[in-house]
């Protein structure tokens, strides 16, 4: 669905922005160009989005008998991994955190 692809374009250039300081004189929001985009389909990002270890991962959740999931991207935006989830209740909104393998109640 368009919807979580525009919002994933939105938090792209939030952070883009979020890196110029007042000192940027020269700065508009009209210099910011879209990096890349992801479109998930029918399904739409769900929870606030997880940079670690340079790599962006996304959940999404869905109202349709599409599959949930969560995706992660490395910061060109090409997708390294994805992982469908037919359990969900459809609308899941648990955050994602980011647990170094071996580490934490699952292994």
């Amino acid at each position: 669905m368009r919807c979580g692809a525009f919002v994933l374009l939105f938090l792209i250039l939030l952070s883009s922005a979020s890196s110029v300081t007042a000192q940027d004189d020269n700065f508009s929001n009209q210099e910011l160009e879209l990096d890349w985009e992801y479109d998930f389909g029918e399904t739409y990002i769900s929870t606030k989005p997880l940079i670690e270890n340079e790599t962006l991962f996304i959940r999404t959740s869905t109202s349709t008998s599409s599959s949930a999931g969560i995706y992660a991207f490395d910061l060109d935006g090409e997708l390294m991994w994805s992982k469908s989830n037919i359990n969900s209740t459809f609308n899941d909104m648990s955050p994602i955190i980011y647990v170094e393998q071996g580490q934490g109640d699952c292994g």
